[in-house]
């Protein structure tokens, strides 16, 4: 490495300037001594030109020999483990990955015991011998230990700019083996895999939860991963603390009441009828009296299962002071300032529940 190429960072700035400032500082005396506009404007405009090419400069490149990309982070009370993809693995080139032992992608895990994120990143720096890049991680996997404790601490963590706000979080009882268990026949990049998995609205009992939406939301719906595949249900966090466990089948309702299920069949007595909601539900308040009115494409059969199902869910939401839907959102117009707004005295255990089934063919 040259002496150059080994200066502090500003000093690797400022070098980028040197030839900027050699070719102003013998250029600024014909500005000054002729005023010839003419010569000028070409002056001008050939330092124009010649500025992309200055001021460009790969002082902090890296290459891509010297890195490792984490594609997924599990965080639990000992630390952080770290899922590793070989950047051939990460371009999902087929013909490379063909020829590595048939896998379908190559993965491994570094775990790493230190709750600092940022001291635990430089330790895996240390320990893997490169440079990892943070920026293509696609997934969170938190312990339940965490989330039942509260994700408060992660705030800063999930702040930081190289971490993609698309990036997904869920919950499994162990992160570390439900990291090693991921595998897929159907996928060579593993990152892509998970936003595949993760970004799934087709499945009628789960609900996806970004990086973003964790950033920007005060009411959380987390879901629950299992090594088996297994659907397990959602933890439902308020203020960043899991505070209800929601089963698969309540999921199902929660996704009616939100009006985003998919093409879906609910089984009752009469027998399995084909089941989709509209893209909405409209949620109407008065006083203490909210009605909700869920838009669905089925059999009115369903009706008493659905609208007991939701009611029941509601009331569950309720009595651990869960406002689910945003019920107090919708009060928001009605007040002229923020302050008149939070100080409303607003109490979802005061509300009472109307549900109502409209169905379209």
């Amino acid at each position: 490495m040259g002496i150059i190429s080994s200066l502090p960072f500003p000093a690797q700035i400022f070098r980028n300037y040197i030839p900027f400032i050699l070719i102003f500082t013998l250029i600024l005396p014909l500005f000054i001594r002729r005023k010839d506009s003419k010569n000028l404007k070409k002056a001008l405009s050939l330092l124009i030109l010649l500025l992309p090419l200055l001021l460009s400069s790969c002082f902090d490149s890296k290459e891509v020999d010297d890195m490792t990309y984490v594609v997924a982070v599990g965080a639990d009370k000992e630390g952080y483990t770290f899922q590793l993809a070989l950047p051939l693995n990460i371009s999902g080139d087929k013909e490379a990955d063909a020829e590595q032992e048939d896998e379908a992608f190559s993965l491994y895990s570094v775990k790493i015991n230190e709750p600092d994120f940022k001291i635990a990143t430089d330790k895996l720096n240390s320990k893997i011998s490169k440079s990892a890049d943070l920026s293509h991680i696609s997934l969170f996997v938190f312990s339940e230990e965490l989330v039942l404790e509260g994700l408060g601490d992660f705030y800063e963590v999930l702040s930081d700019i190289k971490i993609r706000p698309s990036a997904y979080l869920t919950v499994a009882q162990n992160p570390d083996e439900f990291l090693k268990s991921v595998s897929s026949p159907f996928e060579l990049n593993p990152a892509k895999y998970y936003e595949m998995l993760y970004s799934n609205e087709e499945r009628s009992s789960y609900e996806s939860l970004t990086v973003y939406d964790f950033l920007s939301r005060d009411t959380l719906v987390m879901p629950i991963s299992s090594s088996d595949g297994k659907e397990e249900g959602s933890y439902v966090l308020k203020s960043k603390k899991a505070m209800l466990k929601l089963s698969p089948e309540e999921m199902f309702y929660f996704r009616i009441l939100k009006g985003s299920l998919p093409l879906s069949h609910i089984k009752n007595t009469a027998g399995t009828f084909e089941l989709k909601s509209a893209s909405h539900t409209d949620i109407s308040l008065k006083e203490n009296d909210a009605k909700i009115k869920i838009h669905l494409n089925g059999n009115k059969k369903t009706a008493y299962k659905i609208t007991k199902g939701c009611k029941n869910l509601l009331l569950k939401a309720q009595k651990n002071n869960i406002d689910l839907l945003g019920i107090k959102d919708k009060t928001r117009k009605n007040f002229l300032t923020l302050e008149t707004y939070q100080n409303s005295g607003f109490d979802i255990k005061n509300i009472n529940f109307r549900t109502e089934l409209v169905y379209e063919e």
